[in-house]
C-alpha cells in the first residue's frame, strides 16, 4: 500500500471515531459544558480509550475502510486531488496547457473518471477526437452513471459521427467470440440478422429504446434477434470493445452474416427505428 493511502485511511478512521466520541469532528471540543448522565461520559471516555489505542496500532489499516467495524460512523474516502493548474487550465478553456497535465494525471491515477472525462473534454476542443473519444470511454466506463459518465456520455454524441460509429468485425479473425449476458456469441453462425442494442440504465433515452425494441420483438418476432447489452455489466466488456461502441445509447444492425449494415447512434425516433430493421432484413 502507498504511503498516500496509508495517510488517507490513517485521516479517515481518525475522523470517524471522533464523530463516534463526540458527535462531529473536533467542533464538540469547542462547544460550552453542559451537564452530562454518567453513562454518556463513561460512554465517551471509553471510545477517547478506544480511540487513543488505535491510533498508534500498527494495525489501523484494518480499520481504515471498513465501516461495520465503527457504528454509526461514516468512513470519509478521498482521492487524490487533480492538480490545481489542470483544473484552472480548464476553466479558462485553455486547452493546449490541460491535456498534457491532465494526461500526466490519469497516468498516475488511471481510475479517475473525473480525470478521463476532464481528458476528453481538452482533447476534444483541440478537436483531436479519436484521442478525446478514448478518455471519454473510460470516464463513461469508470463513472457507471456519475455526473462524470453523464457528461462524458453528452460529448461523445457531440463528435462527428464518422469517429463514433461503430467498427466493422472481421469475423474471420474469430473476433466474434463475446457475450451477452453470460450467452455466448457465434456471429460467423448467425443464421438470422440481429439487432445489439447498447444501454444502461442510467441513461433516459434507452427507456424509450428498450420499450420500442419490445414493441418490434412482438412485431418482428423470429425474423430477427434483439438483444440487449448493458455496459456496465463486466461481462459485455469484450462485446463493447469488439464494435468499440462510445455514445449510448448505440444499436448496432447485423446481417445474417455478421456484418454492419447500419447502426444508430443515440435516440428519438421510433421510425428510424423500424426503417433500420426493415432495412436489415432486406439485407439479409
Amino acid at each position: 500500500m502507498r504511503d498516500h493511502d496509508r495517510l488517507v485511511k490513517h485521516n479517515s478512521s481518525t475522523i470517524a471515531l471522533e464523530n463516534l466520541a463526540f458527535g462531529s469532528p473536533r467542533a464538540s471540543l469547542a462547544r460550552p459544558a453542559t451537564k452530562t448522565s454518567k453513562n454518556s461520559l463513561w460512554h465517551q471516555l471509553a471510545l477517547l480509550a478506544l480511540f487513543s489505542s488505535i491510533a498508534l496500532s500498527p494495525s489501523l489499516e484494518a480499520w481504515a475502510g471498513n465501516s461495520q467495524d465503527l457504528p454509526g460512523a461514516a468512513i470519509i474516502k478521498t482521492t487524490k486531488p487533480i492538480p490545481f493548474e489542470a483544473i484552472n487550465a480548464v476553466e479558462n478553456n485553455e486547452w493546449k496547457s490541460a491535456a498534457p497535465a491532465l494526461e500526466a494525471f490519469v497516468k498516475s491515477e488511471p481510475a479517475s473518471a473525473e480525470g478521463h472525462y476532464l481528458l476528453g473534454k481538452s482533447l476534444f476542443n483541440l478537436k483531436r477526437y479519436p484521442e478525446a473519444k478514448e478518455a471519454l470511454r473510460k470516464a463513461l466506463k469508470l463513472g457507471q452513471g456519475d455526473n462524470f459518465s453523464k457528461q462524458a456520455n453528452e460529448m461523445l454524441l457531440k463528435m462527428p459521427k464518422a469517429v463514433i460509429a461503430p467498427r466493422q468485425v472481421d469475423l474471420h479473425l474469430g473476433t466474434s467470440r463475446a457475450t451477452i449476458k453470460g450467452r455466448r456469441v457465434a456471429a460467423a453462425g448467425i443464421a438470422r440478422p440481429r439487432v445489439l442494442s447498447f444501454t444502461a440504465k442510467w441513461a433516459e433515452p434507452c427507456k424509450q429504446l428498450q420499450s420500442d425494441l419490445d414493441k418490434a420483438k412482438t412485431e418482428f418476432g423470429e425474423q430477427i434477434e434483439i438483444s440487449t447489452v448493458d455496459v456496465d455489466d463486466p461481462k459485455n466488456e469484450e462485446l463493447m470493445n469488439q464494435y468499440e461502441v462510445s455514445p449510448i445509447p448505440t444499436v448496432v444492425f447485423l446481417d445474417a452474416q455478421g456484418k454492419v449494415v447500419n447502426f444508430l447512434i443515440g435516440y428519438s425516433d421510433p421510425a428510424e427505428l423500424e426503417r433500420s430493421i426493415k432495412k436489415v432484413l432486406n439485407k439479409s
